[in-house]
């Protein structure tokens, strides 16, 4: 063998250094036939030893044909990052190297993206499920049908999740293929002769289809046992602002003489304050079956407080948005409490007909003042959020302050109605 092929394929042999042995011997074979055939062939060996270039050009597009089929075989981020790294071996025309770096610069960014979003999509999966579970566990052990429904949309929302996981995987694998696929037809315009690399062993049929049916006989069996719970009635009826059917009428009546406070709390049933032609102190209240209630005396202040009885999971989310149930509380027209505080998160409150020392705090709930005839029977103090607004006899009224949008009427009057909403709407008749 010629010395200077003997040297070429030493040189050769030590760049390919690292990779697996039969790849090398492959390799190293392939250019030493190829330079044997030229020599025999009566070509100018200096020559084509130039065309070729240094053994570390050869081993670097030798390499780079590797990392392709290792990328086709498994294609994970991984091996395409292998790919790219080299990607620009043996490419050497400024326009070649130009379209390529367009190239590889897209569809690094696009295959990236889609497996975080995978990524991301799986651990939300398993984030709503743990979720899902952890609500089912607190649920009291008596609501057997709202625990298995909470089981249910914890099935039902992680196999959905999951498939769309699976699905951002497989197509992120498919664009690594393509894209690699893309990057040696770029590859070999170079005109460079390159030994076709063995794809070493087939694939494992993947079991896409058998995965992609498991999640979805889960999430299906989980969305059945969740639409037989009766939690989507529930639920339908509280984000629609409709009434529910299953409500328990409490009436309750005190002696207004031994009271001269008032004290209301709802998670979000609708309050409305108002009076009444009798000499006592009327609640009623319609219960819905996820609510429960405690009222009562203490001293000379009369309390209702509402609150979940952990039959609807999620609740904190269900409690911004109102309930059509309501809770009315009259007083008897010459009685005049020292003050009245209402709380709420996610009912309404209306206060019809009443000039008292008020105060009203609601979070998303929406708050309507109907005097029917006693203007200029009490100051107003409003307050509600950046993102809502303030309606006086139909028009926008307020000025901005630093906890949002104020109005101010001062009538001299010793009674003052005090409304605050963080994100609902007040409305001032």
């Amino acid at each position: 063998m010629d010395e200077r092929i003997s040297s070429f394929i030493k040189s050769l042999r030590e760049q390919l250094d690292g990779l697996p042995e039969n790849e090398i011997n492959k390799a190293v074979s392939y250019y030493e036939e190829y330079l044997s055939d030229a020599a025999e062939a009566g070509k100018n060996l200096d020559e084509v030893l130039m065309e070729l270039g240094p053994s570390a050009k050869i081993s670097g597009m030798v390499r780079a044909e590797m990392s392709i089929v290792k990328a086709q075989r498994s294609p994970g981020l991984g091996n395409f990052m292998g790919v790219l790294k080299n990607a620009f071996h043996g490419v050497t025309a400024p326009l070649a190297i130009l379209a390529l770096s367009i190239f590889v610069a897209i569809s690094l960014s696009m295959v990236a993206v889609l497996f975080a979003g995978a990524v991301v999509v799986f651990i939300g999966a398993v984030a709503v499920g743990v979720g899902f579970i952890y609500e089912a566990l607190i649920i009291p052990s008596h609501f057997k049908l709202e625990i298995l429904g909470t089981i249910g949309i914890a099935l039902g929302t992680t196999g959905i999740l999951l498939i769309v996981a699976f699905g951002l995987y497989k197509l992120a694998r498919l664009l690594v293929k393509i894209s690699t696929g893309q990057i040696h037809r770029m590859q070999k315009k170079s005109g460079k002769p390159i030994p076709r690399m063995n794809k070493q062993e087939e694939y494992k049929k993947s079991n896409s289809k058998r995965t992609v049916l498991v999640c979805a006989v889960i999430s299906a069996a989980g969305f059945l046992l969740f639409s037989i719970s009766g939690l989507p009635v529930r639920y339908f009826t509280i984000f629609n602002s409709m009434k529910p059917e299953n409500i328990t009428m409490r009436t309750e009546e005190f002696d207004p003489g031994k009271i001269n406070r008032i004290s209301v709390t709802t998670e979000h049933s609708c309050i409305k304050l108002m009076r009444n032609s009798s000499d006592r102190i009327l609640i009623s209240y319609e219960q819905p079956d996820w609510l429960d209630y405690e009222t009562g005396t203490v001293g000379n202040t009369l309390s209702f407080h509402e609150k979940s009885n952990g039959r609807l999971p999620l609740f904190e989310l269900s409690r911004l948005h109102e309930s059509r149930t309501q809770l009315v509380i009259s007083m008897p027209e010459k009685y005049s409490p020292y003050d009245i505080d209402v709380k709420t998160t996610g009912g309404f409150v209306y206060i019809d007909g009443l000039a008292e020392n008020i105060n009203v705090n609601t979070y998303t709930g929406n708050i309507f003042i109907i005097p029917h005839g006693l203007a200029g029977n009490f100051n107003i103090k409003a307050n509600t959020g950046d993102s809502s607004f303030i309606k006086v006899s139909g028009k926008k009224e307020g000025k901005k302050t630093n906890e949002g949008v104020g109005y101010y009427k001062n009538m001299q009057s010793k009674k003052t109605l005090n409304i605050k909403s963080s994100r609902g709407i007040i409305n001032i008749e």
